[in-house]
């Protein structure tokens, strides 16, 4: 839960900051990259990469390290390996299903899927914050700090949906809450006084960081 929990603070802190996945070391048998704010990138989209480098040069692409070297950064990297071999057709062997043969679910375990439906209301929760507190630092003058907990209050249902799915399966805490409350209300503080100083927006009073 550490890990995770220092990256959704990075996360809020990066504010408009997306994902960039970059290649670290490129040759005719291997290709690394370096991602960004991985917890916003699937594997998936990696792994693509990697493929059609490994495809240029007619080999296929197998995974051989996939490491976090930061709260945000994760370094993954690939073997090309085989060629590939030209698609040919298959006959299709039907197999009788036995009375044991059960389909295999994608995880069974709660506390991932706790975690899952967390990280899902973290990005609602995060987007809720930068679009309000760029909406209310046009319309107000209020110091920053004010204007901040308007917005954490006006997107409290997406605070709760974070934390529901962690109490039920034991992985919440007080502290871990307040952490994150703190941090939103930061993050919205520092978009208000980002927003005005584009703006010109006039600030009432200093800002609060």
């Amino acid at each position: 839960m550490k890990r995770w929990t220092a990256g959704v603070c990075v996360a809020f802190l990066a504010g408009c900051a997306g994902p960039q996945i970059s290649v670290t070391e490129a040759s005719a048998r291997r290709v690394g990259f370096l991602v960004q704010n991985s917890w916003l990138v699937p594997m998936q989209d990696v792994d693509e990469q990697a493929a059609g480098y490994c495809r240029r040069h007619g080999l296929s692409y197998r995974r051989t390290e996939a490491v976090w070297i930061g709260p945000a950064l994760k370094r993954v990297a690939y073997e090309c390996g085989f060629a590939e071999q030209p698609l040919t057709p298959k006959l299709e062997v039907r197999r009788t299903p036995t009375a044991t043969a059960k389909p295999k679910a994608v995880s069974d375990d709660p506390k991932v899927a706790a975690w899952t439906k967390a990280k899902a209301a973290t990005d609602a929760w995060a987007l809720c914050l930068r679009f309000d507190a760029e909406r209310r630092a046009k319309e107000t003058t209020e110091e920053p700090l004010v204007v901040a907990q308007e917005v954490v209050n006006a997107c409290s249902g997406l605070e709760r949906a974070v934390h529901e799915p962690l109490a039920q399966v034991g992985e919440d805490s007080g502290r871990f809450q307040a952490d994150l409350h703190v941090q939103a209300v930061r993050n919205a503080s520092d978009t208000v006084t980002s927003i005005r100083k584009i703006t010109d927006v006039p600030v009432s009073g200093s800002p609060a960081f």
